[in-house]
């Protein structure tokens, strides 16, 4: 079984989990395997929302796991969120995710966030950013990060409100200036 068909099959049965009407308070758990491989499945609802994940592997090859939430809070704050992430052996990995968040107050939150590392050429690569409106203030931040083997990586975090700082293996971290935003 291909990789790709591992993942796209998780990441279905992990939304159709989360979608899928149960009782209230109710879990549900699948499981089954094979000389090569094994696979899960769990989906969760409780009084304020619904939990599904998916995890499938092929013994010492590949493995991926994908899981959603939604949740409503009593007050009528709302939360949704996906991740997802995989590894082949002399292939790489993989790690991707998102969530949105509004609270009661109207206050929001949202991100994303997404992983890479090729094991042919020993690179990887992260990439993230996070807004959030608090009482009419917004702050965010985006980051990214190289990664070489052998020679270490690099990152970058940029705020909305604190300025930038830029680090790299073996080295201090640089900071910029802070700066306010009006």
């Amino acid at each position: 079984m291909k990789t790709s068909s591992v993942v796209a099959a998780s990441a279905l049965f992990a939304a159709y989990l989360t979608l899928a009407p149960l009782p209230q308070a109710q879990a549900g758990f699948k499981a089954g395997h094979t000389s090569q491989g094994a696979a899960s499945a769990r989906v969760t609802q409780g009084k304020y929302g619904t939990q599904g994940c998916a995890r499938v592997g092929k013994y010492g090859s590949a493995a991926s796991s994908t899981c959603a939430s939604t949740v409503s809070g009593p007050n009528g704050g709302t939360s949704t969120s996906a991740r997802s992430k995989g590894v082949k052996a002399g292939t790489g990995a993989y790690t991707t995710g998102g969530f949105s968040t509004t609270g009661a107050n109207g206050g929001t939150a949202s991100g994303t966030r997404k992983g890479t590392y090729n094991a042919q050429t020993g690179t990887g690569a992260y990439t993230g950013q996070k807004n959030a409106t608090v009482n009419g203030q917004t702050y965010g931040s985006n980051t990214s990060a190289t990664y070489q083997k052998g020679e270490g990586g690099a990152a970058t975090v940029s705020t909305q409100n604190k300025g930038t700082v830029t680090c790299a293996t073996g080295s201090q971290c640089a900071k910029a200036p802070v700066t306010s935003t009006p």
